[in-house]
């Protein structure tokens, strides 16, 4: 009988390290907003509109749409970038922004490579994101920080973008801070 409540206790404490929460981390609906102001500058971030599952996010000046399903969130980006003096359109393309449920170190990558306009230029996005726990954080418990690495290629330049994003269940973003760097080829 000891024998088996040392495997039942070594099996609980294995399963209790990957911790895993159900929460709305990422709570959208109509009319919900979050506002941020960090050294100066302020960022307002605002659902818009809801159409089955499909919801319109004010990223300050930027609008961005996210699908909401059973086991994740999908970002749908219109691709547009300047080259040579050119504006070209990539289009529209989706990725994940949250991979559900929540789980402590989840990691995913994924990429785009196009070649867009005459003469064709390359183009790729590689978008790189990452889960972590971190417990209590400005007075919400159960807090996800959710990081995400945006790089832009293309034969005259290089865009990175970071964004951090810390998550509370049942109140979504409770902090966002986020910067860009660009580097100039030949």
């Amino acid at each position: 009988m000891g024998h088996w409540h040392r495997i039942l206790w070594l099996s609980l404490l294995v399963l209790s390290c990957n911790k895993a929460f159900y929460g709305d981390y990422f709570p959208l609906k109509e009319g919900k907003w979050w506002k941020y102001e960090k050294e100066g500058r302020v960022l307002r971030i605002e659902v818009r509109s809801e159409q089955d599952s499909i919801y319109q996010v004010l990223f300050g000046d930027e609008f961005r749409e996210f699908v909401k399903l059973r086991d994740a969130v999908l970002e749908k980006k219109e691709i547009r970038f300047f080259h040579e003096g050119d504006v070209y359109n990539a289009g529209t393309c989706t990725f994940t922004f949250l991979r559900l449920p929540l789980m402590d170190e989840d990691r995913w990558k994924e990429e785009i490579s196009l070649n867009v306009g005459y003469p064709p230029v390359p183009f790729t996005l590689e978008r790189e994101s990452q889960i972590m726990w971190v417990g209590e954080f400005n007075g919400y418990n159960d807090v996800y920080m959710l990081v995400i690495t945006e790089r832009e290629s293309l034969p005259s330049s290089t865009e990175e973008r970071h964004d951090t994003l810390y998550l509370a269940p049942d109140v979504g973003i409770v902090e966002f801070n986020g910067w860009g760097l660009t580097e100039w080829g030949d």
